[in-house]
């Protein structure tokens, strides 16, 4: 929140231009991360916890969403 404030009373707001986000696609994923580690993604999110897959990784519920 701190950053979204930050930047909405900023005097460069003028200057920036808003672009929605979009999901990923699978195929746009699978052009930097392996299917392997895809489908690990997929089936730790599906479990509904959180999961730490390294020191600064999390997964969640929602980490997997297309």
């Amino acid at each position: 929140m701190a950053i979204k404030n930050a930047i909405q009373s900023s005097v460069f707001l003028k200057k920036l231009n808003y672009i929605k986000p979009t999901f990923a696609s699978e195929e746009q994923v699978s052009l930097v991360h392996s299917r392997s580690y895809i489908e690990k993604i997929k089936n730790l999110s599906a479990k509904k916890s959180l999961i730490y897959i390294d020191l600064d990784t999390v997964v969640s519920e929602k980490t997997y969403e297309f």
